[in-house]
């Protein structure tokens, strides 16, 4: 790890701990060394020249928010949507200890202007520390899916338009984005119900924060600016929410602030760009030992960016026909949020 004279830390050249003995499993002493080095993507001491930093949690999002709502209209563009993930599956091993399966993918998914042509998302899985410097990944691993489906529908259902499926907050359709309230509180309401009615019994402060990796994951597919302030805002509402005073530092370059929310002995941590209102991913690790895994443990980290290809940009009405089937019934403002 080098430090510039300003005190940055310069994460391209840090030199990352030893990966796993093997690609796919190993003994839990293995994960210790696999978050540190994910610790280390998305963690920074100071960044020079940054500018002010918001003075607590709910601030930073509403800051998001409100440099989303600046930000450039983002609807009737073709997109590239690049998330490199990392999880851990920790489970009993066969001498009666613990063990983990340790899995890197990198995602790039193509959206195109108009949702009616089709979309393409490939899936690679990296072998461990591949692929996370920005200049590395794109062509490697192994390919373990590649589709293709008109408006992101990668699995039609027969008799169903894949363009007005409802979707959900991991499958954020237009139809699904339309159709959210635009007001903090019902749209805090509408995410506590839609994690009760997956099924899940959580106290208070666990349906927060799974409330959180719900909106964690429709922020991550690229969504418009308009829906990701909406979010921002109704986040910044959740109980809980503290702000880390260390400010996050991608590879890339890209810098941000990290919100967290603990509940059930993890950490959940998202983490946004307030000068852009750019979502740049979250992580979850552990406060508390838990399955032989240390506290601090890093278990999952989504790293996103959106970019728009040079190549086949193309622009396209506002009222795209995808987003206009969308706005029927949801007012005039509702392809803005597709």
């Amino acid at each position: 790890m080098s430090t510039h004279p300003d005190g940055a830390i310069d994460l391209d050249t840090t030199t990352p701990p030893p990966p796993p003995p093997s690609r796919r499993r190993g003994r839990i002493v293995a994960a210790a060394a696999a978050g540190a080095l994910i610790l280390s993507l998305m963690t920074a001491t100071k960044v020079a020249g940054r500018g002010a930093t918001p003075p607590d949690a709910a601030a930073a999002l509403r800051a998001a928010a409100e440099a989303a709502e600046r930000s450039a209209p983002d609807h009737g563009e073709a997109r590239l949507v690049t998330i490199r993930q990392f999880e851990l599956d920790v489970f009993p091993s066969e001498d009666g200890g613990t063990g983990v399966d340790r899995h890197d993918f990198l995602v790039r998914e193509r959206i195109p202007a108009d949702p009616e042509e089709p979309w393409h998302r490939r899936t690679r899985e990296l072998a461990p520390d591949e692929g996370w410097a920005p200049d590395r990944g794109a062509d490697t691993g192994v390919v373990i899916n590649d589709w293709q489906g008109v408006c992101g529908d990668y699995f039609p259902t027969p008799g169903q338009d894949p363009c007005t499926r409802p979707g959900l907050w991991q499958d954020p359709t237009p139809v699904f984005l339309a159709g959210l309230p635009e007001e903090p509180a019902a749209l805090v309401a509408r995410l506590h119900a839609d994690v009760v009615a997956d099924g899940a019994e959580l106290d208070a402060a666990g349906l927060e924060q799974e409330s959180l990796l719900y909106a964690a994951a429709a922020l991550e597919s690229g969504i418009a600016a308009r829906s990701r302030a909406d979010i921002y805002r109704a986040l910044a509402t959740l109980p809980g929410l503290s702000m880390d005073p260390q400010p996050v530092v991608l590879r890339d370059g890209r810098n941000g602030t990290a919100v967290t929310l603990d509940a059930r002995g993890d950490r959940v941590e998202i983490a946004v760009d307030t000068g852009s209102g750019e979502f740049l991913g979250w992580r979850r690790f552990l406060i508390a030992p838990r399955d032989g895994l240390p506290a601090g443990s890093v278990t999952a980290v989504t790293i996103v960016r959106v970019t728009t290809p040079r190549r086949g940009r193309r622009r396209t009405s506002p009222a795209s026909r995808g987003c206009r089937r969308a706005r029927r019934g949801h007012g005039p403002d509702a392809g803005d949020r597709c």
